[in-house]
């Protein structure tokens, strides 16, 4: 079969060619496979892993029989580029002759190699000379973390005969930073492995230059371990590390040890803190001096007391957790906090005590205790619409829900949570004291809430209306999830009427009931709330002209939506009107508007009339307190003024 020429467009001017025959009946090959400055950018993996540059050429030869193959090849990439950073030009090359495979390369660290493909013999040979380690620390995601490292590596032997392989490894400098600063240094490390016994001579390992470990140790295959590390770790490591973590302080030191064998090793460790502290994304408040001792071994992770504070409240944790082949089997921990303060941005606040035990296994576990609230308040204000809040409304869950790891599963929850001080609700919908008396349940994955919440007292601010709460309870009674039952009441008095509101029913099937003494009509008593008239008293007031709907609707928009534009775009009016036109059908117009200064404002309307859009800029001066002049020009091109003086009776 001969392949005169094929060529492969991966993208225009990016081309492999392949040209050459093969020979079934002889078992024979002559293949030759070319490439120059092949763009890798065209490559979407390597695009999408950081590469934004390189130009690739290739030339491979291979021919002989499918037994005794010779192959012989070079590559070399320049003008690479990795996350924005210039890199050196990479040459490698490959060889396959009597059997034995060839390689030798540069490709940052020189490499030199071979492997015979019946032996199995090899030797292996890789040299650093202050080679860079930022582009690939950069591909981690880790780009304030810059290194560089000197050293060698060499190995010979029989891949298949781990025993007789001879191997040594030895770094003069490994050094990577942070932000510029020291993190880890390591000086004269080395590393034997000879006749299947593994050599670590003690090396010290400096941490961030407020720490360090001290690594050493032996081990034979199929024989004894000894192993040992000690020193003392900065908690500050963890900042670069841990991207939800900031301003981690602290120390932790570590003694720990490796004994036995790889079929049956000894692991005893111990981790004393000291006076750790940190900020973790999501709360405000920092966690502080904590302090404890953890102690592991191959079985058990036993917790001897660890203490701390978040702000000025305390916790402290202890128990322990069985382990079996590394992997967490039973458990046996307490948690209790005494005045913890959560501040949850943009939430609540609350300050709590708590006393949890979670025992069980990997199978079946429970969690158990009580949370009693000492004092809290929820700030998160409600968007609600009056309109929409005035019928049954039936909204559509989404399909599905997040997917919990299964272990969640598996852990029961009973948790009952009570109350010290009530708990405040207040935000731009009320401002109510609320004491509830629930129970958690379910599980860690399916939580639900049983019992119920008590509103003590407090107001709903309603459009313009504020409803004194006169009765209400929050009942959870569903058993297969949470499941808000609301009932509700508040009065308020608008002239001389009283309105009551009632709000019952669950969040996806919410009723908003109005009623008044006197009685009023439904709309009436809508108006009653956003003007604090009834729809005659407007009707009257606009000279006996028709009232239509259309106008409350108007008001309704303005009132819901001039504090969201306002917090959008600083506009300071929005003022939505309808009106009767002179052919008799309705016209509207929109106005916005913004204060310059206490004395000047400025408002631009846009209206329709008669089927025409006609645009009105005006300007408004205050002279004096009670004192208004204005002036207006439209796109009709009218223009006019006014002088308003306004008196006040009490």
């Amino acid at each position: 079969m001969d392949i005169a020429q094929m060529d492969i467009q991966v993208a225009p001017g990016s081309m492999i060619t392949a040209k050459g025959e093969v020979i079934p009946q002889d078992q024979t090959f002559d293949i030759r496979v070319d490439s120059q400055n092949f763009d890798l950018t065209c490559l979407d993996l390597l695009e999408k892993n950081g590469v934004d540059g390189g130009l690739l050429s290739l030339n491979l030869a291979a021919r002989g029989s499918f037994k005794d193959p010779m192959v012989k090849g070079e590559l070399g990439i320049r003008e690479l580029v990795i996350l924005q950073e210039k890199q050196a030009p990479i040459d490698f090359s490959i060889e396959l002759k009597n059997r034995r495979l060839g390689i030798k390369g540069d490709l940052g660290p020189t490499m030199e190699g071979g492997y015979h493909l019946d032996t199995r013999a090899f030797t292996a040979a890789l040299n650093m000379d202050g080679f860079n380690l930022s582009p690939y620390l950069k591909l981690l995601g880790r780009s304030q973390l810059t290194g560089a490292i000197t050293g060698r590596v060499r190995a010979e032997g029989q891949a298949d005969q781990l025993e007789q392989i001879r191997a040594s490894a030895g770094f003069s400098k490994i050094v990577i930073a942070f932000a510029g600063k020291p993190f880890v240094r390591v000086k004269d490390a080395d590393l034997t492995f000879e006749n299947g016994q593994l050599n670590f001579p003690s090396t010290r390992i400096e941490l961030m230059e407020k720490g360090s470990l001290t690594v050493k140790g032996r081990g034979k295959l199929g024989g004894l371990l000894d192993f040992e590390a000690k020193g003392e770790i900065p908690l500050e490591i963890i900042n670069p590390l841990v991207e939800e973590v900031e301003s981690a302080t602290g120390l932790i030191r570590l003694q720990a040890s490796l004994k036995g064998s790889l079929a049956s090793p000894r692991v005893n460790g111990d981790l004393l803190f000291n006076g750790l502290g940190m900020a973790v994304d999501g709360l405000e408040q920092d966690f502080k001096n904590i302090e404890g001792h953890i102690r592991l071994t191959q079985d058990k992770i036993e917790i001897l007391g660890v203490k701390g504070y978040l702000d000025e409240g305390s916790f402290d944790l202890g128990g322990s957790v069985g382990l079996k082949e590394w992997a967490a089997k039973t458990f046996d921990l307490k948690f209790n906090a005494h005045q913890l303060n959560l501040d949850i941005p943009d939430l609540m606040e609350v300050s709590l005590n708590c006393g949890l035990n979670f025992i069980g296994t990997d199978q079946a576990s429970t969690l158990t205790g009580e949370i009693i609230l000492l004092e809290g308040r929820y700030y998160k204000d409600v968007e609600l619409d009056l309109i929409e809040t005035t019928q049954r409304t039936r909204k559509i869950k989404p399909v599905g829900g997040k997917k919990w790891p299964g272990f969640l599963q598996t852990i029961g929850l009973n948790v009952h949570v009570s109350r010290r001080e009530p708990l405040l609700v207040d935000n731009n919908l009320a401002y109510l004291a609320v004491s509830p008396d629930l129970t958690i349940q379910g599980t860690a994955a399916s939580p639900i809430l049983a019992g119920r919440v008590q509103v003590d007292s407090g107001r709903i601010h309603f459009q313009r209306a504020e409803f004194e709460v006169k009765k209400g309870v929050i009942d959870f009674v569903n058993p297969y999830k949470i499941e808000p039952i609301i009932d509700i009441e508040g009065e308020t008095e608008i002239r001389d009427w009283t309105i009551t509101l009632a709000v019952s029913g669950t969040p996806e099937n919410l009723e908003f009931k109005f009623s008044s003494n006197p009685s009023e009509q439904h709309a009436d008593i809508l108006s009653l709330i956003a003007f604090g008239k009834t729809t005659r008293e407007l009707r009257a007031a606009d000279g006996g002209s028709r009232f239509a709907p259309e106008d409350i609707l108007a008001g309704y928009m303005a009132d819901s939506l001039q504090k969201s534009l306002k917090d959008a775009t600083g506009l300071d009016y929005l003022e939505i009107n309808t009106e009767d036109t002179e052919s008799g059908s309705r016209g509207g117009d929109v106005t916005l508007g913004t204060d310059l200064s206490r004395q000047i404002s400025v408002k631009y309307g846009v209206g329709v009339r008669n089927g025409e859009t006609v645009q009105r800029v005006t300007t408004y001066y205050k002279l004096l307190e009670n004192l208004l002049m204005s002036g207006y020009q439209d796109t009709d091109g009218q223009f006019g003024g006014e002088l308003k003086y306004r008196l006040e009776f009490r």
